[in-house]
């Protein structure tokens, strides 16, 4: 588990209040919040539909839907009950 961390550095007082824990791919911070976890997920879910929407400029609305749950739909529905 992380710890807070205090420092001292050219007369000025830095303190590292939070941190975060990754559990069987869950990132919780020390307030319990999945605001980070949450994101993380959005931001990879969002560069796979990118990289869909390069690779494939032609693509039918079935092949898109093949590789949108096959792709995307498997990182956001991850831990989606938490």
């Amino acid at each position: 588990m992380n710890q807070s961390h205090s420092y001292f550095s050219h007369y000025i007082f830095l303190e590292y209040r939070g941190f975060e824990e990754k559990d069987l791919g869950v990132v919780v911070d020390s307030n319990l919040q999945f605001d980070n976890h949450i994101l993380g997920k959005v931001k990879t879910a969002n560069r796979i539909l990118g990289l869909i929407k390069r690779c494939f400029k032609n693509l039918d609305i079935q092949s898109f839907l093949l590789l949108y749950k096959a792709l995307v739909r498997s990182h956001l529905d991850y831990t989606q009950t938490v």
